[in-house]
């Protein structure tokens, strides 16, 4: 499925960029929001009484918007953070990151001289990182080895994902060139969490989904 998915982008994009036609082009900033849904791994966390990551966090990134007619090509990365803390005889901690890499090839499904609604499918490989990290206020001489004062290890779950996104595009005749994407993301297959540095065990499977809300403003135009 994801080789007929490539096979389907690389077929439109040359389809669409092979023409003499002129080229549009502008670098745009994005912001907003994703929801992820309930990672498996938030019950290995409330297990051992780690906090656990919201499904809302906040969303921004960069892309690359190439208008030609009637297609619009948009590669783009986004980056999601988020921190957070819990207290106790041992202090547990996480910090969650996300990065993708996005690539969407809309249709137009009409245009008005303020507004363009253009829709299509999106590939995306995203990376999620969990830093697992946690430290102790009692040292025990005579349990030296599981007395240590603190420890960190990462994992990481990478992903797959086909979906769509929906565009409401405002084009240069407005005040700058702004859109508005809503994009629903599944991946592809379900895949476990890795590590660089250790052997994880018992890890379970995951299959994630993401909607996302991202407003894109741009930045300055690489055509004239």
């Amino acid at each position: 499925m994801k080789k007929l998915f490539t096979f389907v982008f690389v077929f439109l994009f040359y389809f669409t960029f092979s023409q003499n036609k002129k080229i549009e082009a502008y670098l745009s900033y994005n912001v907003g929001f994703g929801i992820i849904n309930s990672l498996n791994i938030t019950q290995n966390l409330k297990n051992d009484n780690f906090p656990v990551m919201k499904n809302l966090n906040s969303h921004d990134g960069l892309g690359v918007n190439f208008r030609i007619n009637n297609f619009i090509f948009y590669p783009s990365i986004s980056y999601l953070s988020q921190k957070k803390y819990s207290s106790g005889t041992e202090d547990k901690r996480i910090v969650f990151n996300n990065n993708g890499i996005n690539v969407s090839l809309m249709y137009k499904v009409f245009e008005k001289e303020y507004l363009g609604l253009f829709c299509g499918p999106q590939y995306s490989y995203s990376s999620n990182t969990i830093l697992l990290e946690a430290s102790k206020n009692v040292i025990d001489l005579n349990d030296i080895s599981n007395s240590i004062l603190s420890y960190s290890s990462k994992i990481h779950l990478y992903q797959n994902m086909l979906g769509l996104n929906l565009r409401l595009d405002f084009p240069d005749e407005a005040l700058f060139p702004a859109f508005l994407d809503i994009s629903y993301m599944y991946a592809i297959n379900k895949t476990q969490w890795s590590s660089e540095s250790a052997e994880i065990k018992n890890s379970p499977l995951e299959q994630t989904s993401t909607f996302s809300i991202l407003a894109g403003f741009g930045l300055f135009k690489l055509t004239r």
